[in-house]
């Protein structure tokens, strides 16, 4: 997931009561909720090909994570010492951890996936249940993260606390008002979600809340979270049926929700000669393919040195879950992955080189 979602959830933990601990308990947990993904520092020099091989690596690992718990904890209560802060290291090393496992549990919900056993074991595993922006569970980790703890201090609590929530939202609103005609979304989600971050801005107004409020939150994003594994594997059905309705033996598939529609999902299924994506609307019971492209995996040119031998070739068959090869619209080659696109155009993810000469 992106590191707006990471952050509130730790927040959100933290406001369950755990903050009453220690002054400090909140803003660790919300910095150990974002710091294995400081593996995107090398991507600063190394760029998308490092990128692509080395990112939820060894940071999002179980072995990572159980060594970042104790590391980051002693750091941040030396630094608390050093600032001549009162901090105790068990609370500290509690929410250290708390926010540490909460990362790769978050990441394993898409289909970018999660490689828990590294560098023991460099497999990817995909959850393939959430869009890896979902502005539900935003609603739902602020809403936890805004009603809890601190409203429990009543109407003398500082205003600032407030005044800060309100970026935030007029942010959200504008980004899933503007994503939304974009992804084909109905206005009335964005609505919906606006009317749900105003009554929790209300409630915090009015000082209503507290630590079982966020507890009360967090256990709806796990029913919401529930409800969306179902829904993915239901959708996933229905597109391999649609797929094999379509004379195609499918050996490799995912499921994917659409942001802010966690109703429509978009299927890909595949053999070893084409890819094909479905687009399955569970409200509207509908099921149709939207996109085929042909594989090309056992071409040639994929064999050519001035292809196979580079540092881009090697991070496409690392990372790349659903890889084709097509010729974009100019007549260079371009290595995808059907996951994000399935069109031979330039992503995050995928390369382009001068077609080589047969």
């Amino acid at each position: 997931m992106e590191n707006v979602a990471h952050s509130l959830l730790g927040l959100a933990l933290a406001r369950t009561g755990l903050d009453r601990r220690d002054a400090l308990v909140a803003p660790t947990l919300v910095l150990a909720a974002n710091l294995p993904d400081i593996d995107t520092i090398g991507a600063v020099f190394g760029g998308k090909t490092w990128y692509l091989i080395h990112h939820r690596g060894l940071t999002h690992g179980a072995l990572g994570i159980a060594l970042q718990i104790p590391l980051f904890a002693l750091l941040v209560h030396v630094v608390a010492r050093w600032a001549g802060r009162r901090a105790r290291l068990g609370p500290l090393l509690a929410a250290s951890a708390l926010g540490l496992i909460s990362h790769p549990l978050l990441d394993a919900l898409n289909t970018y996936g999660v490689r828990p056993f590294i560098p023991f074991d460099w497999t990817w595993y995909y959850g393939d249940v959430a869009f890896i922006l979902d502005p539900w569970l935003w609603l739902l980790f602020g809403a936890a993260a805004c009603l809890g703890g601190n409203v429990e201090r009543g109407p003398r609590r500082a205003r600032h606390g407030d005044a800060a929530w309100l970026p935030f939202g007029l942010l959200a609103a504008s980004i899933l008002f503007a994503m939304g005609p974009t992804r084909g979304a109905p206005r009335a989600a964005a609505i919906v979600w606006a009317v749900g971050a105003a009554i929790v801005a209300a409630l915090r107004v009015r000082g209503l809340g507290g630590a079982k409020v966020a507890g009360l939150a967090l256990g709806l994003s796990a029913l919401y979270l529930a409800g969306l594994c179902a829904a993915s594997r239901v959708a996933l059905h229905r597109g391999l049926a649609e797929a094999r309705g379509a004379e195609m033996q499918p050996t490799e598939s995912s499921s994917s929700p659409q942001p802010m529609i966690p109703w429509r999902f978009d299927v890909v299924a595949g053999d070893r000669s084409a890819l094909r994506r479905i687009r399955v609307d569970l409200l509207a019971g509908t099921t149709r393919a939207t996109n085929t492209i042909v594989r090309n995996l056992d071409d040639p040119v994929l064999r050519r040195p001035e292809i196979v031998e580079t540092p881009e070739y090697e991070a496409w068959r690392r990372f790349a879950r659903h890889p084709y090869a097509a010729a974009d619209a100019e007549g260079r080659l371009v290595l995808g992955d059907a996951r994000y696109e399935m069109r031979p155009v330039l992503t995050f993810c995928s390369f382009r080189f001068a077609m080589p000469e047969r």
